[in-house]
């Protein structure tokens, strides 16, 4: 870059005559930003913003790689953490040691609970207590349904307090049995080709009548064999 040198003369009236005065001058590129900071000794602290109105504003993009922490100086199990651990990002809800009650609330319009996550691993979606380790209050979609282990069991519920809810134990050894409140041992059981009913049967109606198999309608069989002693 090169620089410009500029000389102003001017002459002033003396007893000796006339002086010239001679004034130089050095042209450089200046550039004057207006002040888009405040860091005042005390009060709302702005970067990007001189009308901050929070103890810290700031009007643009923020990067850390450090810990973020939000503390309640109320209760400290509702804090949470942003921060990384093992090249693996990690949002940490609650203090060490917390309560299990501590967890973190996904709202919507009004403060409403959108989606509940507890410390102990439940999660709620339209519930803010979810007992399970997922409760919906709605309907759910979904393309598949799988459930490991050998104790897995799917239970549906009607209403939040009815006491009669129907059960469904799924791969219990090598069936399938559907059970209502536990209210018959083994249910009604599917076994490959084979199906299975621990109590009275009804086809047709739902009152057997103290009938293993009861019928409403015809029926059409190759053999029908009756023996005792089984």
């Amino acid at each position: 870059m090169r620089n410009t040198f500029k000389r102003i003369s001017a002459y002033i009236p003396s007893p000796l005559g006339r002086v010239r005065v001679g004034v130089l001058f050095l042209l450089l590129p200046f550039t004057f930003n207006a002040q888009t900071n405040t860091f005042p000794a005390s009060g709302n602290v702005g970067i990007g913003t001189t009308n901050p109105t929070s103890k810290l504003e700031v009007k643009g993009e923020i990067k850390s790689n450090g810990l973020i922490q939000t503390v309640n100086p109320n209760n400290p199990a509702a804090n949470l953490h942003l921060s990384w651990f093992n090249n693996v990002a990690r949002i940490r809800i609650g203090g060490d040691g917390e309560g299990a009650e501590n967890g973190l609330d996904i709202q919507g319009i009004g403060n409403k609970s959108i989606m509940r996550l507890l410390n102990n691993g439940n999660i709620g979606i339209g519930v803010t207590n979810p007992t399970m380790k997922l409760t919906v209050d709605g309907s759910i979609r979904n393309n598949s349904f799988s459930l490991s282990g050998s104790n897995g069991d799917l239970y549906m519920k009607r209403g939040n307090s009815d006491t009669n809810w129907k059960r469904a134990l799924v791969c219990w050894d090598t069936s399938l049995t559907l059970n209502f409140d536990g209210d018959f041992s083994n249910g009604v059981r599917v076994m490959g080709n084979k199906f299975s009913v621990d109590g009275n049967m009804g086809i047709g109606t739902d009152n057997a009548a103290g009938w293993k198999l009861a019928v409403n309608g015809n029926i059409r069989a190759k053999e029908i064999k009756v023996e005792t002693g089984w």
